[in-house]
């Protein structure tokens, strides 16, 4: 009778009557023989290609019979013929499903937790099949790029790592997990979603971490690895979305440089370690954690040395340092990067830092030096110029000097040559070298007579450093020269508002370099009797109004400076003046009475008046030193 009925199996399938066959085992065959009989019926269908009215009596048998030994198989058998129906959804349906079955608390489970035999025999061979379900979703999804295929297959994975990821209720190993847990990782990374990519990659890694030596395979260990890489560039794209609020983007770069420094910790050796740390530091840079991010750029220069990323770290430290105005640990990492990397295309702009550097922390000489350096590796005429100006701060005159003559020399058709020449002559003079700043001016003039990169402002300046250069050089009748083509020339200039005001103060020092001419005899002046008095006074008379008239026109050069000395060297002159008169000797014969009446006379009408003029204009050379803010040897000599 066994016989007959497996026969009858065969007859049904090739009839194609399931349901006549279930009908017939119903009322025919033994009770305990009916879900066999049914379960062969509904295997021949399927592998005869009926997966139809298959998959019919699956789930006809899997709703009858939920805590059946076989209901397991009978789920995969389903889903098998569900897929071959292109079903999706059912096969999706079946696979959670299955996966409620297993669980540890289903009522399968409880039913047949006594057969460990059973149960995990039922676990290995689900797991195979679900995995080559899986699977094969899986490479269709690749081949095609169908996102629908991509979410089935996330779905399928989901269900898988849910069954068989960890079971604490048996004893069984899953050597297929970490495989099966990255490839899920990989299918989410498809779908761009980026956080569960990222979580599901660091699973990789803690479940190799954690599995028994003996679960581990080649496959596995390379797949941690493109874990923790992988890990990294999900994390990567889940901060760049844009979408998270302040806290949450704060915490993605926590988990990102937790990402990198794991995977810069377990695979230093990699190419590719010394990139991530560089990252990992990178997303430090800010108000608050940049020095962390320096020490780690300085450490990686250390661990890396040999890197091509080494230098770029270092050099990337010391523009934090920069940004962040610490220049003590530019200064630091700076020298640093210049011992420890001398041939690096970087040394240029560490370079320009520390001369930066050096400058804003008070060390002028180091910083010169350092410009004249850049200057000497790589030709920079700025650098040439910064140097030449930091020599000079230092009082380095004679190195300020040297490095001014190289930028004429070097770069002669720079726009700023002009005043480069003029800044020297003022140098030369500030060391003492007056013949070499006097030459320097006659170069001048004669290159850049008609030169347009020559304002005529410079040429005034060129023609007034001469002039205050002419008396150490015994060159009067050149100074005097010098001067008249000063204030002749300065009234004819179109200058702007500050050129304008140097110009004139350029004018009246002139002209009371020309009053101190004047005044110079009447400082010594002496009327030895009233024959002298009558004969001389008309000519020092003569000089005082040459000076008031210099004085005036001082005082249309509106140049405080010199406006406070000319009325203070009025009014001196006239002093001295007023008291060769009042010193002058009584004409002989004179009675005591007619002695008297000639000092009153001599004091009323020549002395008072001299004497209230030349207190007139000192007081006011007072008044305008306080105005301006005069400090100078001519309004001291005022106040005394």
């Amino acid at each position: 009778k066994t016989e007959s009925l497996s026969d009858l199996v065969r007859v049904f399938v090739e009839l194609k009557r399931p349901a006549d066959a279930v009908d017939y085992f119903k009322h025919h065959a033994p009770s305990e023989r009916q879900v066999d009989l049914l379960i062969r019926l509904a295997d021949g269908l399927q592998s005869g290609g009926f997966h139809e009215p298959a998959v019919g009596l699956y789930l006809q048998l899997i709703t009858s019979h939920a805590v059946d030994r076989r209901m397991p198989m009978l789920h995969m058998a389903a889903i098998r013929s569900f897929e071959k129906l292109k079903q999706r959804d059912q096969v999706k349906t079946l696979a959670s499903s299955l996966g409620r079955l297993l669980m540890p608390q289903s009522a399968w489970m409880k039913a047949n937790h006594v057969d460990a035999a059973l149960v995990l025999e039922t676990l290995a061979s689900s797991e195979e099949s679900l995995r080559i379900v899986v699977t094969e979703y899986h490479q269709e999804a690749t081949k095609t790029s169908k996102r629908e295929t991509w979410q089935l297959s996330r779905s399928l994975y989901e269900t898988y790592l849910s069954v068989f990821a960890e079971r604490r209720d048996v004893v069984w190993l899953n050597p297929n997990l970490i495989q099966m847990q990255f490839y899920f990782a990989e299918v989410l990374w498809a779908l761009q979603a980026w956080r569960q990519a990222a979580d599901a990659y660091k699973n990789v890694i803690l479940n190799y971490d954690v599995a028994a030596p003996q679960v581990r395979s080649t496959d596995d260990k390379k797949h941690r690895k493109l874990a923790a890489y992988s890990a990294i560039l999900a994390t990567e794209r889940l901060l760049g979305e844009g979408n998270a609020d302040e806290i949450s983007r704060k915490e993605i770069e926590q988990k990102l440089i937790f990402a990198c420094d794991r995977f810069v910790e377990q695979y230093r050796d990699d190419s590719r370690a010394v990139d991530v740390a560089v990252r990992a530091a990178s997303l430090l840079i800010g108000p608050e954690d940049w020095p962390t991010a320096m020490a780690r750029l300085q450490r990686i220069a250390a661990d890396f040395h040999d890197s091509p990323h080494a230098p770029r770290a270092l050099a990337q430290a010391v523009s934090l340092a920069m940004a962040n105005q610490r220049m003590d640990l530019v200064i630091e990492a700076g020298t640093r990067f210049i011992a420890e990397f001398p041939s690096s295309p970087l040394q240029l702009q560490v370079r320009q830092s520390l001369a930066t550097a050096y400058e804003k922390g008070v060390d002028l000489l180091s910083a010169a030096q350092m410009n004249e350096s850049l200057q000497a590796q790589w030709e920079l005429p700025d650098a040439a110029f910064n140097a030449a100006v930091l020599y000079a701060a230092s009082s380095r005159r004679a190195d300020a000097t040297r490095m001014l003559q190289l930028y004429v020399t070097r770069w002669p058709k720079r726009p700023d040559v002009p005043s480069i020449y003029l800044r020297m002559a003022e140098l030369m003079v500030d060391d003492g070298q007056a013949a070499l700043a006097w030459a320097t001016c006659e170069r001048f003039q004669a290159l850049f007579r008609s030169d347009r990169r020559a304002t005529e402002f410079d040429r005034l300046v060129c023609l007034h450093r001469q002039f205050v250069l002419a008396p150490a050089l015994k060159k009067d009748s050149e100074r005097k020269r010098l001067g008249q083509a000063i204030v002749a020339k300065v009234p004819t200039l179109k200058l702007g508002d500050a050129e304008r005001q140097a110009a004139q103060a350029m004018a009246a020092e002139v002209l009371v370099t020309q009053m101190e001419e004047i005044d110079r005899p009447l400082e010594a002046i002496v009327f030895t009797d009233v024959g002298a008095l009558k004969r001389q006074l008309s000519k020092a008379e003569a000089q005082l109004a040459s000076l008031d008239k210099l004085a005036t026109q001082v005082l249309d050069k509106k140049s405080a400076k010199w406006i406070v000395a000319a009325l203070t060297l009025w009014g001196k002159s006239a002093i001295h003046v007023a008291k060769a008169i009042g010193d002058v000797p009584n004409p002989p014969g004179l009675s005591p009475e007619e002695a008297d009446l000639f000092r009153t006379e001599i004091d009323r009408q020549l002395v008072a008046p001299l004497v209230a003029k030349a207190e007139k204009s000192i007081k006011m050379a007072i008044a305008k030193s306080i105005e301006f803010s005069v400090v100078s040897p001519w309004s001291k000599v005022a106040r005394e």
